[in-house]
């Protein structure tokens, strides 16, 4: 009989160094919990403080963990799910309250929301970035422009957006 497994890795995000690997069957697998248990296992490999950020998908979606990585002082940032108040600002943030932010990697240009919101079992604020990017395709034979919006959450303050500019 072939099992679920999953392969965990936390990479150091400049050098894409892996720092830690976690090998999970489906019995002993639950993504939110995790990640404190790889920041609890690097810290133990390479000292304490040593995590200052960790970024993670929407697998490891959990308020109370986010408020246990920021009880440790350590930031995160990660996609938000379209669930609830979150949703709602995702699809009705008026594009009027976006600002214009030129990408470093393409200098092409993207729209950037950013606010602040509560988020229940979460103690304090967490940073609301939507980004809404345009691009071209074609459906039918006709070109259209595409719009996608992408919201994320993130408990740094002083993040920039996409241009590396608040």
């Amino acid at each position: 009989m072939v099992k679920a497994i999953f392969i965990l890795v936390a990479y150091e995000i400049k050098t894409r160094i892996p720092l830690h690997l976690m090998i999970l069957t489906k019995e002993n697998h639950k993504d939110c919990k995790m990640i404190l248990k790889m920041v609890d296992a690097i810290e133990a490999k390479y000292g304490r403080n040593t995590i200052r950020t960790v970024v993670y998908d929407r697998g490891f979606y959990d308020y109370e963990m986010f408020g246990e990585i920021n009880k440790q002082l350590i930031g995160f940032v990660t996609p938000s799910k379209r669930i609830g108040d979150l949703r709602r600002m995702v699809e009705s943030t008026p594009i009027s309250s976006f600002s214009k932010i030129k990408r470093k990697d393409t200098n092409e240009y993207v729209m950037a929301y950013d606010t602040c919101t509560t988020l229940s079992g979460y103690e304090g604020k967490v940073r609301f970035i939507i980004v809404e990017e345009r691009y071209k395709r074609k459906k039918n034979g006709v070109e259209e422009i595409k719009k996608v919006r992408y919201g994320y959450l993130t408990n740094i303050s002083n993040l920039p957006l996409v241009s590396g500019k608040k």
